[in-house]
């Protein structure tokens, strides 16, 4: 949390409320509960990024790497929840938890 500054952080009455979600986002991301693996046979041919996977081929889905690709979150091993603010992007947890209603601060 070395990236989180006073300066880098909106400051307002609700800055908490507002930045909460941001922080719940990126934990989920950095360190999601999900970072599992799985195995999948292809039943045809297909090409996964640039890559010819033969029909019956073995492949390991790995969940953890769509969180760390550098095109869609630069420095994706960073833990910089305002990330989300210039996103623009709605928090993934829905409407409840982006104004702080789940816990009940609304």
């Amino acid at each position: 949390m070395d990236c989180v500054t006073p300066n880098s952080v909106h400051r307002s009455a609700n800055s908490f409320e507002v930045y909460w979600p941001h922080v719940v986002e990126e934990t989920l991301r950095h360190a999601s509960p999900l970072e599992a693996s799985t195995w999948r046979r292809t039943v045809e041919d297909v090409w996964l990024g640039g890559v010819h996977v033969p029909a019956g081929a073995s492949v390991l889905g790995v969940l953890a790497a769509a969180s760390r690709d550098p095109s869609r979150y630069p420095e994706p091993d960073a833990f910089r929840p305002q990330r989300w603010a210039s996103l623009g992007a709605p928090s993934s947890l829905g409407a409840c938890l982006s104004n702080g209603r789940l816990a009940g601060w609304s």
